[in-house]
C-alpha cells in the first residue's frame, strides 16, 4: 500500500471505532482486517500503530484542532485527527502531509 491508502485505512478504522461504540477498538479493528484481506502485515502493523496514536492522543489533539480551526467551521473529525498526529506526534511537514493527500497526481 501507499503511504497514502494507509492514511485512508487509518482514517476509516477510527470511522469504525467511533461508530460502533459498544465493541472495543481491538475487536472493532479485527473486523476491519477481515473485510481487507489483501492488506499486508506491514501495513496492517502501520495501521494499527497510527489509529492506537491518534486514540491515545485523542483529547490533546482536539484540542490543537480547536485552536486552529475556524469558529463554526465544519469537519470531519477522524481525518483532522489523522492529520494533526502525523504533524505534532510524528513530526511530517506540512508538505509531506499534502503529498501524502494528493489523489495520487
Amino acid at each position: 500500500m501507499t503511504p497514502g491508502a494507509q492514511l485512508q485505512a487509518a482514517i476509516e478504522l477510527l470511522s469504525a471505532i467511533h461508530a460502533d461504540t459498544a465493541s472495543p477498538a481491538d475487536r472493532v479493528g479485527a473486523a476491519f482486517f477481515r473485510a481487507r484481506r489483501y492488506m499486508g502485515g506491514a501495513d496492517r502493523r502501520a495501521v494499527l500503530d497510527r489509529t492506537y496514536a491518534v486514540l491515545r492522543r485523542r483529547a490533546a489533539l482536539d484540542w490543537w484542532i480547536a485552536r486552529v480551526l475556524p469558529e463554526g467551521a465544519q469537519a470531519r473529525a477522524d481525518r483532522l485527527r489523522v492529520i494533526a498526529a502525523l504533524v505534532l506526534i510524528e513530526g511530517w511537514s506540512a508538505d509531506r502531509v499534502a503529498g501524502s493527500f494528493d489523489r495520487g497526481r
